[in-house]
């Protein structure tokens, strides 16, 4: 069999393998993914299957974690979030719904973040941030600015959040004041990783020390 006649087989042969679930009355369909996720330590689920290691995260996915459970997200725009205990979180492209507990954000450079928060949302370009939201009381969240300014969005109104300064939210209402302290429980899991073994991006900042307090 001469190459090109070798080729228009092999095309053919595709074509044929294409439409095979199509005339069986099957659906062809193409699910779009916008993150990886690592699985720091056991007791991470993704759309409520435990999962382990790294996986891609499709739009509208969940990852929800167990008490023990921690893991990191690298959202395709270069942002990374650390994602702590006993918290859900819905992921779509630029957008994060928390639906209770903790989150680490890193801003990725010329990235948009936002993180809903019920009746609020915080909006975070290329800075970090702590993020916590009442899982007893959804209504409650608060929003710590560890480096850079991010703005809290709520009933209309844009409420800058300076470096050091924290925003405490209960429905629409927004406090911003100086934080006296600020717990990194996030142990020094801010790193630069994704799915395929390729660093993608380098985190300009580095935390250290497991369960430190800084002021």
């Amino acid at each position: 069999m001469s190459p090109r006649l070798a080729s228009i087989t092999r095309f053919f042969l595709l074509i044929a393998l294409w439409l095979v679930p199509i005339a069986c009355g099957g659906e062809v369909s193409i699910s779009a993914t916008v993150a990886d996720l690592q699985v720091v330590h056991e007791g991470v689920s993704l759309d409520t299957r435990d999962v382990m290691q790294v996986h891609r995260v499709g739009e509208g996915g969940v990852v929800e974690t167990k008490p023990e459970g921690r893991a990191r997200l690298r959202l395709d725009d270069g942002t990374m979030v650390i994602v702590d205990g006993v918290t859900k979180v819905l992921v779509t492209a630029g957008k994060l719904r928390l639906d209770h507990g903790r989150l680490f954000v890193v801003g990725g450079a010329g990235a948009r973040t936002t993180i809903e928060l019920g009746d609020a949302s915080a909006i975070i370009t290329g800075g970090h941030a702590g993020i916590e939201r009442d899982a007893k009381d959804t209504k409650k969240a608060s929003v710590y600015a560890a480096s850079g300014e991010l703005v809290v969005h709520a009933a209309d109104k844009d409420h800058p959040v300076q470096t050091g300064e924290s925003a405490s939210i209960e429905g629409t209402a927004v406090k911003v004041a100086p934080a006296r302290v600020f717990d990194d429980w996030t142990g020094g899991m801010v790193a630069p990783w994704s799915a395929t073994g390729q660093v993608r991006r380098v985190v300009g900042t580095l935390w250290g020390g497991s369960g430190a307090t800084a002021g």
